[in-house]
């Protein structure tokens, strides 16, 4: 695993999915840098992007995205 020092980071992405029988059920968090990103999926944390914009550096762009439910799978 490569470690990214912070102010390598130059964006990072959130976004939050979900269905209409559950709600918002999980949180995508995609960190960009120079040379590469990371993404990693996790279960659904509403606060996890003003936390992020409070913590980061003001150079990074944060952008979150709630993304309209779907109705839920049926299979």
């Amino acid at each position: 695993m490569r470690t990214v020092r912070i102010a390598d980071v130059s964006a990072v992405r959130i976004e939050h999915t979900g269905d209409t029988a559950s709600g918002y059920q999980e949180t995508s968090l995609r960190l960009e840098w120079r040379d590469g990103s990371r993404s990693i999926v996790c279960d659904h944390d509403p606060e996890l992007g003003p936390a992020l914009v409070r913590l980061l550096p003001s150079h990074v762009a944060v952008k979150e995205r709630w993304d309209q439910l779907r109705e839920p799978s049926t299979g």
